[in-house]
C-alpha cells in the first residue's frame, strides 16, 4: 500500500513540475487577433486591394463562388455563379467593417447575391449569412465565419489579371463550356493511375460530382458539390481515387474539353462514351437497379437486343399460358438480392382486370468476370407468389427451363435513347435477350 501511494505522489510530482515549467513561457499566437485582420483588410482596401474572390460554403448548404468590388466608400458590386445571369450582371449595394471587444466582422447590406442564395436546413430555407466575422488569415486570403449560421466565407485577393476575367463576364463562360461538353455524351470517364477507369457524373440540377471505380474488385465512388469558376470547376471537397486528389475540373479553351490536373505535366481528359465504363455487374445493387423487366413485345413494348431462339421461347409460353389458364403473360423481372446471391424470376399476367405475380425462386454464383451460375431453389410454402409461380408452371416449363444450373452475363445494351440491360447465355450464343431497369409494377 505504501508502494502504491509514493508512486501516485511522484506522479502528482512530475505533473505539478511540468506545469509549472510550461507557464514560464508565452504562448506564441498562430493567427492575427481579429482586431489586426480588420486592420490589415483596411490597409489592404486603402492600397488598392479591393477585388476580391469569395468561396462561401454554407454550413448546411452547396459551395458557391462569388466576385466582390469593396470600394473604399463602403460601397459593394458583386457577382454569384448562381445562374449565368448572376455570373456576368453585378448587383450593388454598401458593406461595413466593424470592430467589438470580442471580434471584427465584415456586413454585408442586402442587395447583394449573398441574398439569392438558399438550401434546405431540415423542411425550411436558409438564407446566407450576410454578417461575417474574422477568424484567420493566410497569405492573401482571409477566412471569415458567419456570425448566425456558422457559414465559411474565403476571400481571396485578387490580382490586376484576375479581376478583368469577372468584369468581363467570363464566370458565366463556364455555365456554357459545361453544359454544352456535358450535352455531347451520354457517359463520361476517363483513365486514371494504375490503367484504371473512372466514370465520371456531373449533375448541374444540385451541382455535384460523383466518381466510381473499381478497386480491390470493389465499387469505390466519391461525391462532392462544386461551384463555377473562371474555365474550371471548383470541387467543394477534393476527390480521392486511389492515391489522387483531384480538387479542380478544368477547361480547355482550345480543345473544348474538361481535364483534371494531374500533376504540372500531365493531366486527365474526360472522355466520352456512350455506355458505361464501370462493368454492369459490379454496379447492380450498387448504383443501377437490381431489377431488370422484360415487358411483353406484344401487349406493352417491344425492347431492342432479344435473339430469334429467345423470342421464340417467350412467344411459345405467352401463347400456351393464355390456351391453357387464360393468363396474358405482361412482363418478366429478374430481381437480384446481389448480398444474398438470391435472383427472383418474377412473371406478371393478367386476367381481367386483375393482375397476378408468380415467383420462380434461383440462388446465383458470380465469378469476378461476371459470369453468373443460377441454381433453382424450391416454393416456399405458405407463399403466394410462389403458389402462383407454381400453378403456371407447366405453361411457361420451356421459358423457366431456360434458366436452371445454366450461366450468363448481363451487360449494358445501348437502346439508342436509352441504356438497359441484356442478358448472354454463356452455354448458347445465339440466346439473348435484354430488360429495362427498374419495376413495372412496384
Amino acid at each position: 500500500m505504501k508502494k502504491l501511494i509514493t508512486i501516485i505522489l511522484v506522479a502528482f510530482s512530475i505533473m505539478s513540475c511540468t506545469k509549472d515549467k510550461s507557464s514560464a513561457y508565452d504562448v506564441e499566437e498562430v493567427f492575427p487577433s481579429s482586431e489586426e485582420m480588420l486592420a490589415q483588410f483596411q490597409k489592404a482596401l486603402d492600397a488598392g486591394s479591393s477585388h476580391w474572390e469569395a468561396i462561401l460554403n454554407p454550413n448546411a448548404g452547396k459551395t458557391y463562388n462569388l466576385y466582390f468590388q469593396l470600394a473604399k466608400d463602403g460601397k459593394v458590386s458583386s457577382l454569384a455563379d448562381l445562374t449565368v445571369k448572376s455570373a456576368k450582371d453585378t448587383k450593388a449595394a454598401t458593406y461595413r467593417l466593424e470592430g467589438k471587444a470580442t471580434h471584427a466582422s465584415l456586413i454585408f447590406s442586402a442587395g447583394t447575391y449573398l441574398d439569392d442564395i438558399l438550401h434546405k436546413e431540415g423542411f425550411r430555407n436558409v438564407g446566407a449569412d450576410t454578417s461575417y466575422a474574422f477568424e484567420s488569415m493566410k497569405g492573401d486570403t482571409l477566412i471569415l465565419r458567419g456570425n448566425r449560421f456558422g457559414d465559411e466565407l474565403k476571400l481571396i485577393s485578387l490580382k490586376a489579371e484576375d479581376v478583368s476575367k469577372y468584369e468581363t463576364g467570363m464566370l458565366s463562360n463556364t455555365f456554357g463550356y459545361l453544359s454544352e461538353f456535358f450535352e455531347s455524351r451520354r457517359f463520361f470517364y476517363f483513365i486514371a493511375e494504375g490503367n484504371i477507369p473512372v466514370q465520371f457524373i456531373i449533375d448541374p440540377e444540385t451541382r455535384s460530382i460523383r466518381v466510381l471505380y473499381v478497386e480491390n474488385k470493389q465499387l469505390k465512388f466519391s461525391t462532392t458539390d462544386y461551384a463555377y469558376g473562371i474555365e474550371k470547376i471548383r470541387l467543394k471537397t477534393p476527390l480521392r481515387i486511389g492515391s489522387q486528389i483531384i480538387s479542380d475540373l478544368n477547361f480547355d479553351t482550345q480543345k473544348k474539353t474538361f481535364y483534371l490536373q494531374k500533376n504540372q505535366a500531365s493531366r486527365y481528359d474526360l472522355l466520352g462514351a456512350s455506355l458505361p465504363v464501370i462493368p454492369l455487374h459490379i454496379m447492380l445493387g450498387e448504383e443501377v437497379s437490381p431489377i431488370l423487366s422484360m415487358p411483353s413485345p406484344i401487349f406493352i413494348e417491344e425492347l431492342p437486343g432479344w435473339s430469334t431462339s429467345f423470342r421464340d421461347v417467350w412467344m411459345e409460353a405467352t401463347n400456351k399460358l393464355f390456351s391453357e389458364r387464360s393468363f396474358y403473360l405482361l412482363v418478366i423481372a429478374f430481381e437480384l438480392n446481389t448480398k444474398a446471391n438470391i435472383l427472383d424470376l418474377k412473371l406478371y399476367f393478367q386476367r381481367g382486370s386483375s393482375i397476378f405475380l408468380g415467383t420462380f425462386p434461383f440462388s446465383f454464383e458470380k465469378t469476378d468476370a461476371g459470369v453468373y451460375t443460377l441454381k433453382r431453389l424450391p416454393f416456399e410454402a405458405g407463399s403466394i407468389p410462389h403458389a402462383n409461380a407454381e400453378f403456371i408452371e407447366p405453361s411457361v416449363a420451356g421459358l423457366i427451363g431456360l434458366f436452371p444450373d445454366k450461366q450468363y452475363t448481363i451487360d449494358y445494351y445501348d437502346a439508342g435513347d436509352n441504356v438497359i440491360g441484356q442478358f448472354k447465355s454463356v452455354d448458347q450464343a445465339e440466346l439473348y435477350f435484354t430488360g429495362e431497369f427498374g419495376s413495372y409494377f412496384e
